[in-house]
């Protein structure tokens, strides 16, 4: 059930994102300060209504997805890759996207075409990077393409120790009972 969440909500983060990229580029394109107006406003209203509270909910619950599975949080290099891209891509999410999206607007608000300012397409490149990264992960997490981390290994041998270690100890139990 968590995992499917975790897997809803992150399909949900790349739309938006793909969204943002979509009204990014076309808020830039336009020649009209009342329709990059328009596009700059929905950007801001997706990013503070859609995309902060799906990448706070894509990091929380891929954080239990992996302390609840056999691949643990920082065993394999593939999960600790994601939880750092994820932690990145959460704070710039948090922290420059709200305010790149409002400086945009207001310079809308202001007749600036888009074209003559910076804002537009720094938030083109922005949406960009956002889906080639949510794009780069799902891969990860489809292909699980890196091995263990040094605490993975130390792990996978304290687990072997364990098994190993049954047997006798049961053995060792029956004899004592006899």
């Amino acid at each position: 059930m968590l995992m499917t969440l975790h897997i809803a909500l992150a399909v949900g983060w790349l739309g938006a994102s793909m969204v943002m990229l979509t009204l990014a580029v076309a808020a830039r394109a336009s020649q009209s300060a009342e329709q990059a107006r328009g596009g700059y406003w929905a950007m801001q209203l997706v990013a503070d209504v859609l995309l902060i509270p799906l990448s706070l909910s894509v990091l929380l619950t891929g954080i239990l997805v992996a302390v609840t599975s056999p691949w643990g949080l920082l065993r394999y290099w593939w999960v600790t890759i994601k939880l750092i891209a994820t932690c990145a891509a959460v704070t710039l999410s948090l922290l420059a996207l709200p305010a790149l999206t409002r400086v945009a607007y207001r310079d809308a608000l202001r007749h600036v075409i888009p074209a003559e300012h910076s804002a537009g397409s720094r938030l083109i490149i922005a949406a960009s990077v956002s889906v080639v990264l949510y794009l780069s992960l799902t891969a990860v997490s489809v292909l699980k393409p890196w091995g263990r981390t040094g605490r993975g290994l130390r792990h996978a041998v304290r687990g072997r120790r364990s098994v190993s270690q049954q047997p006798h100890s049961a053995a060792l139990r029956e004899r004592s009972s006899t």
